[in-house]
């Protein structure tokens, strides 16, 4: 069957199905609550098409069917709602991930067998095998509190798949008791270490299997040294507004990577001892086995892989080769350090350690501080004690980091953590300051590759200017002599969007990324691009194969680098099959711009005039909407923007600064992203594009659009990941706040966008309802926000009730409403912060 009959059958069906289940576990009050919430649901659907404030629809709802108005007896049934509406999005998620295999194409387009088998017919072997040197793939994992599943949750989840996988109704039913009792909250916040432990415990055998599965089909037409798959790892590494990671998290975390690698290598062993009963191979398997963390670098322990392997072959006709095979690509692969911590922190902290040492420092202009610092390096480093003597609350792990990845890179080799990232890279001199401190410590030669990180619109047009610098400068120069002549440039689109809006920031970073390569190339240096991506069009997400598929013949890609963060790691990367599909989805998206190249999908200068005027005029519309003089207001008293601290998913805060007051510059992108699709106005994914576009039907330039939108995958992917941010959005939810006498004017502004930019998605797309040309997508969201209505209307009662309680007993039941909605929205949302 196709994948839509296949996604009808498997998904909607079955949940149909399975959710009836529910009704028959033996809970309180159960079985009322499972018949009255569909009646309740569809009194909200009602009640917002009549534009009824959520206080109306809950307040009609309880006198006309419960005969109450009393606090306790709606607040009673209102968390069995909630509960009730929990389990079924789980129990959602569990059916998408059971139908996988049926409802994705594993083996067409954007699969590797595809882009082999098209080689070969095109008579491109050798050229994919010559690109295979170069190109790489690498995916990092982070830490951002984007999944509201605790660990518990997501283990249930995938018993809950395997079971519905195999039909299995005892089991089906067992786990829904399982649910029925099982918290969906975390009592406490994670500390960084059991953050990164969680994630690694819940994905290092799906990455272990999936990687190793594409290495070994690529080493059919691979020649180059290197793995072609990197995994990269964030947690206990990056420091940026989190003060609870520091110098003994990161070793701590670097230990368990390694433990990761050398407890798989053990158990390719094990498998080898079943297999390889020959005379004299249990004593060179123990041998091997004894041996095995005493060796100082992967090449020893593969040297004596191989030695294993010429016995078998040269005494024992070669049999069980392939298992030998199997475990020296996992050794190639992951080495002793399985996945790369990355080091990352705020360039502001830097500057204030480097203005402690120096104070005349922080008088300088950045030329002067850039001047200074490239005289400094080449000077002799300060005395130790001088560095000891800091006050700065920072300093010490600002040091001692360096000496950890001396430590870390002993242990795990080089490539166990040889990245620094630095946020909010503004100035040559903010990358000047950490090969500084490598100074200070006499650690110039430490394999490390110092990485800018620019975020906001100015930072990306400054960008070049920076890099020209750092790339003129004979101290850089010397660094990147070290690194050969690479230099590794990190792009932030969720703090990106959250400055200029999702065209603005899509556009600006590929102008960087095209203006830093041309520059690069001029200076004989190879850049590397690392996109800070989220889930969300709005942080980056959305369909992350057209997107790197779409640069086409616009840049290099050589390789191509991304965050994998929360939430899209247990959707995407839950399962070995969803894990190799969605990797080789990646993988192949840049190798095959590369290898099929496509002139069409090439921007020209007049392509880039077009994006740029429709930027300009994004930009100030989505300025305008920033600088309201309500617009904060509204996301602390309108929105649960100040409730995401209080769900104990994540070590980090919500924001970098400790002030009371909120500073958009200090909110993290999560939290603002997650705000708005909290109430179904998905503003950093669509506000101001609608503007832009009308703008350009209005100057004439309809036709030019809707032909841009036809022959351009760069645009079309624009224009179809912002239908994703639409297709979860809803002026129903805020219509009520239209009689606002506060935010009227300002809720008026944001439906009037959402209105504008849904018609000009569809006119210059020519679809007659958004996501029609991807009917699986638009089912699944269509039938996940059937799910949320009811959460929704919940939600806002909720905040609305809050706000007007007097008594300090029902604020305190309002709230813990309200925290109970959150999850669950985000949860059925999928990627939506």
């Amino acid at each position: 069957m196709d994948r839509l009959t296949a996604y009808d059958t498997l998904v909607r069906m079955k949940y149909e199905l399975y959710n009836s289940l529910f009704l028959t576990l033996p809970f309180p009050n159960l079985e009322e609550v499972g018949i009255k919430l569909p009646l309740f649901t569809e009194r909200c659907r009602e009640g917002l098409e009549e534009e009824k404030s959520p206080k109306a629809i809950i307040d009609e709802f309880f006198i006309d069917i419960f005969k109450t108005e009393k606090f306790e007896d709606v607040m009673g049934v209102l968390f069995l709602f909630t509960q009730f509406l929990e389990r079924q999005v789980l129990l959602f998620d569990a059916l998408e991930q059971a139908a996988f295999s049926e409802t994705h194409g594993l083996k067409e387009s954007g699969s590797l067998g595809y882009a082999l088998e098209l080689s070969k017919e095109r008579s491109l072997h050798e050229k994919f095998s010559e690109i295979l040197k170069h190109y790489r793939a690498r995916i990092v994992l982070t830490a951002h509190p984007t999944q509201f599943y605790p660990e518990v949750i997501l283990e249930i989840i995938d018993e809950f798949s395997e079971a519905i996988q195999e039909d299995d109704l005892l089991r089906i039913e067992q786990i829904l008791f399982q649910l029925g009792m099982t918290s969906f909250r975390n009592l406490s916040s994670p500390t960084p270490l059991s953050e990164a432990k969680g994630l690694l415990n819940r994905t290092q055998d799906v990455f272990y299997e999936a990687i190793l599965d594409i290495e070994k089909e690529l080493s059919e037409v691979q020649t180059g040294k290197n793995p072609a798959l990197e995994l990269g790892f964030w947690p206990c590494g990056d420091r940026d507004g989190n003060p609870y990671v520091d110098v003994k998290t990161t070793l701590e975390v670097a230990e368990a990577l390694r433990d990761v690698a050398f407890a798989h290598y053990r158990n390719e062993l094990k498998n080898l001892k079943k297999r390889l009963t020959f005379p004299g191979m249990a004593e060179r398997l123990g041998d091997l086995e004894e041996k095995l963390e005493r060796y100082s670098v992967p090449e020893e322990l593969l040297e004596a892989i191989e030695k294993l392997e010429k016995v078998v072959v040269d005494k024992h006709q070669g049999l069980f080769q392939d298992q030998i095979e199997h475990f020296k690509l996992a050794v190639k692969t992951f080495g002793f350090h399985f996945a790369g911590l990355d080091l990352r922190q705020d360039s502001s902290q830097h500057e204030e350690i480097i203005s402690e040492l120096y104070p005349e420092y922080s008088k300088l202009d950045a030329e002067e501080k850039t001047a200074f610092l490239e005289k400094e390096i080449n000077s002799s480093p300060p005395p130790r004690e001088k560095i000891a003597k800091l006050s700065h609350p920072l300093a010490e792990d600002f040091f001692g980091s360096f000496e950890a990845i001396q430590t870390i890179q002993k242990r795990n080799g080089p490539q166990g953590l040889e990245r620094y990232i630095i946020s909010h890279t503004q100035s040559p001199q903010h990358v000047l300051e950490v090969l500084y401190g490598l100074h200070c410590l006499g650690l110039d030669d430490l394999p490390l590759d110092i990485t800018p990180l620019f975020e906001t619109v100015n930072d990306l047009k400054n960008a070049p200017k920076t890099l020209k610098r750092l790339y003129d400068s004979p101290v850089y120069q010397k660094h990147l002599k070290r690194r050969g002549n690479r230099q590794i440039a990190m792009v932030g689109f969720s703090d990106g969007t959250k400055d200029g809006g999702y065209l603005t920031c899509n556009v600006e970073i590929l102008k960087a990324k095209k203006e830093l390569e041309s520059l690069s190339q001029a200076h004989g240096v190879d850049i590397v691009f690392f996109d800070g991506r989220g889930g969300p069009p709005a942080r980056g997400g959305g369909n992350t194969r057209k997107f790197y598929r779409a640069l086409g013949e616009n840049l290099k890609q050589n390789e191509i680098q991304l965050t994998v963060q929360g939430q899209t790691i247990s959707s995407n990367f839950g399962s070995v099959e969803s894990a190799r599909f969605n990797l080789e989805q990646i993988f192949t998206a840049g190798l095959e711009a590369r290898l099929f190249s496509n002139h069409e999908n090439s921007l020209t200068d007049e392509d880039f005039k077009l994006l740029d005027a429709l930027s300009d005029v994004s930009l100030k519309a989505y300025s305008d909407l920033r600088n309201h003089s309500l617009f904060l207001r509204f996301m602390e008293e309108r929105t649960p923007l100040n409730y995401f601290t209080k769900l104990n998913v994540a070590s980090r805060p919500a924001k970098r600064g400790k002030s009371k007051n909120l500073d958009l510059n200090d909110l993290r992108a999560i939290p603002f992203v997650g705000a708005w699709s909290q109430i179904r106005l998905s503003v950093p994914g669509f506000y101001g594009l609608g503007t832009a576009l009308k703008w350009a039907y209005d100057q004439g330039d309809g036709e030019k659009l809707e032909a841009f939108y036809k022959n351009n995958l760069f645009f079309s992917t624009l224009i179809e990941n912002s239908m994703q941010a639409l297709a979860k959005s809803s002026e129903l939810f805020t219509t009520h706040l239209l009689k606002d006498p506060v935010f009227k004017p300002l809720v008026e502004i944001l439906h009037e966008e959402a209105v504008r930019t849904r018609k000009y998605l569809l006119k210059v797309s020519g679809q007659k309802t958004l996501l029609e040309d991807d009917p699986l997508v638009k089912q699944s969201i269509e039938l996940r926000e059937k799910l949320l209505l009811p959460l929704l209307v919940i939600q806002q009662y909720a905040m609305g009730e809050l706000k007007s309680a007097q008594d300090p007993e029902h604020q305190k039941g309002y709230e813990k409403l309200l925290l109970k909605t959150l999850p669950s929205i985000i949860n059925a949302s999928r990627n939506s912060a």
